[in-house]
Order: C-alpha cells, then sequence, then structure tokens
C-alpha cells in the first residue's frame, strides 16, 4: 500500500502493476500515514483517518470531532489515533464492524506522534501506547485509559523509539531517553543541536539515526559515546548530510533527502551508495526520499517526490514503480509460495 498526494495506490510485487480505487474516499487526498494489523488498515488522510475491515470492505472515515495528526497500530490488534486538540482515541476492529473510545486527554497540545509498543516488548506490561505531543510532554496509556507522564521535553518529538530497556526520542534538538523512569531523562551527549527525524535499532542493539544535517550517526550503548560517519563531497560513496529513513536487512540502508541509497555495514567501516537515476519525466529540483522498507525478499522501496522505486541489492539495479509523489509505505505479507515479478 503506497500513500501519495492523490490517494492510496495498492502496488503488487506479483505483477508489479499498481491499482487504485477512483472511487474509493481517499481518491485525491494526500495520505501521510499507512498502518496495518491482521487484515485491517488505517489510513491518515487530510488529517482523517479511514478504516478498511477486511479486503472486501471499502474505507469508511472514522467520526472523530478533531482532525487527526498521527496513527498507530497496537500490538493487540487495536489502532490508534491522536488529534490536534490532544485527544487519543482507541479503533477497535471487531470482525465488520469496529468501535472508537477516547482513553485519554491529558494535553491540549497536539499529537506529533504514537507508538504503540511492539509485541515482545515486555516492560509495556499492561501499557497499550506511548504518546508524544507538540509540547513536549511524553506519556503512557495503560489497559484502563489512565495516563502516566514518562518525560517532559523541551521540544515536540519526531519519533519515537522503544528498546528492551529504554525509550529514546527524536527531537529538533538531539535525542533524549529515559530508561523507564519518568525522574530520569537525559540528552544523549554528542546529539545536542541535531535535527533527528529517523531512528532504528539493529539486531545488535545499535541505534542508528540521522535528520537534517546530522550525517549517519550510530550509537553502540549510552556509554560508548557517538560514531559520525559524515558525508565527504569529494568522495561519490559517502553520505549526504540529510537522512530522511533507514531500514535494514542484514546491514544497514540509509536514503538520504539527495535520492541516494547507502549499504553501511554494521561496524560502520565501509559503505557503498546507490544513486536512483535521472527520470525521463524530471522536472527542475531535486529528488527527495520520504520512506524507506524492505520486503521478505531483501528488495528495499523507497518512497520519493519523483514515484515509488524498487532496488534490488545483489543487482545493484532501481526500478521505477509508480511515477506519483509517495509520502508512505506499508508491505502486507505475501502468501507462501509467491514469488516477485521481475
Amino acid at each position: 500500500w503506497v500513500g501519495t498526494n492523490r490517494g492510496l495506490d495498492r502496488f503488487d510485487p506479483c505483477t508489479f502493476k499498481s491499482s487504485v480505487d477512483a472511487t474509493s474516499p481517499l481518491a485525491g487526498r494526500l495520505i501521510s500515514a499507512v498502518k496495518k494489523s491482521g487484515d485491517v488498515l488505517l489510513v491518515l488522510a487530510d488529517a482523517a483517518a479511514f478504516i478498511r475491515l477486511n479486503g472486501e470492505s471499502p474505507f469508511v472515515q472514522l467520526p472523530f470531532p478533531q482532525a487527526v495528526t498521527a496513527i498507530a497500530a497496537g500490538r493487540d490488534g487495536s489502532f490508534f489515533a491522536g488529534t490536534a486538540t490532544g485527544a487519543v482515541y482507541r479503533v477497535l476492529p471487531a470482525g465488520k464492524t469496529y468501535s472508537c473510545v477516547q482513553v485519554s486527554k491529558p494535553s491540549s497540545a497536539s499529537v506529533r506522534c504514537i507508538d504503540g509498543f511492539p509485541a515482545g516488548e515486555t516492560h509495556a506490561g499492561s501499557d497499550l501506547a506511548l504518546v508524544a505531543c507538540s509540547d513536549g510532554v511524553v506519556y503512557r496509556l495503560d489497559s484502563s485509559g489512565s495516563a502516566s507522564c514518562v518525560a517532559t521535553l523541551p521540544r515536540g518529538v519526531n519519533n519515537i523509539l522503544t528498546l528492551a530497556d529504554r525509550y529514546l526520542f527524536a527531537t529538533d534538538d538531539g535525542i533524549y531517553e529515559t530508561f523507564l523512569d519518568p525522574s530520569v531523562l537525559r540528552l544523549i551527549d554528542g546529539t545536542d543541536r541535531l535535527c533527528v527525524y529517523a531512528l532504528f535499532a539493529d539486531d545488535s542493539g545499535c541505534v542508528w539515526f540521522g535528520g537534517w544535517n546530522t550525517g549517519l550517526c550510530r550509537l553502540a550503548s549510552p556509554q560508548s559515546g557517538l560514531q559520525v560517519i559524515p558525508h565527504n563531497a569529494m568522495n561519490p560513496d559517502s553520505l549526504q548530510q540529510r537522512i530522511q529513513a533507514v531500514s535494514r536487512d542484514g546491514v544497514a540502508w540509509i536514503a538520504t533527502g539527495a535520492g541516494d541509497l547507502v549499504r553501511v555495514d554494521p561496524a560502520g567501516n565501509t559503505r557503498q551508495s546507490f544513486t536512483i537515476p535521472a527520470q525521463p519525466d524530471q522536472v527542475s529540483g531535486g529528488l527527495e526520499t520520504t520512506a524507506l522498507v524492505a520486503d521478505e525478499n531483501g528488495s528495499l522501496w523507497l518512497a520519493t517526490n519523483r514515484g515509488l522505486f524498487r532496488f534490488v541489492p545483489r543487482a545493484g539495479v532501481f526500478s521505477r514503480v509508480l511515477s506519483l509523489p509517495v509520502f508512505s509505505i506499508a508491505i502486507e505479507r505475501m502468501a507462501s509460495g509467491q514469488e516477485i515479478g521481475r
């Protein structure tokens, strides 16, 4: 599922074709987020949330009285939607119907992002989600709908990373962490004044991040300090300073704001750069990447302002499969035995 500035497209990797329902209520809308749990899809479009309960049902707009600013999938099959007035709703699909319950409104500030807690995070206990607001307040929601403060940051949160022993918060002024204790909040050394958007943890527990003019940074542990992989304008295999998205497939894959895809080994010592080729219909203005995901077959998918691209690492080849500007990607798990189209 690919969110564009003209609606939601469904791309089938088996036939290598995309399709869009012109009669859908999502047609012509700006899609900024797509979340999936089981057969259910939740889509954020033009400050409204839409739900599709299964493959046969249409998208239906959820009846929220305020503009929706963030959505997330929960670990129990539910979804969350945050609004511009600070209200958070829990969406509970049930077969061919659903229910929406307002679970919290501890702040009147706009909700910036929500983390529905990945499966396996045992420290979450009965908590349902982590919610960050534009005034810097971050709180946990428990199963009763009660809210408890996790941290109060000096700036709004751009991204949340939930780890086994702590939370990380990406902001315009660096990365903050709290070790599951609201009374302990610290700015990670070396990240001050960094505007951070992208966060992820690799299989070894190292944290990688990037943002606006940060280069790529690697944090092996809170005590080890940062390893910065800088940009070198004279080196074609170097990184651009603007990091838009990160993913992994045994190694780190970094999408830069300039349309480059960079492969970095786990130690951060070597890297290889691949550049999306210029397109025949490309007009003036640079190519910018907005999202990056890896599928189960090892291919990487890049959402850009010039379309959706598929990259096959073993061949080092890009192919454009959609020419519309793309802002978000969600991948459905393929049925066993299906093959990617060539």
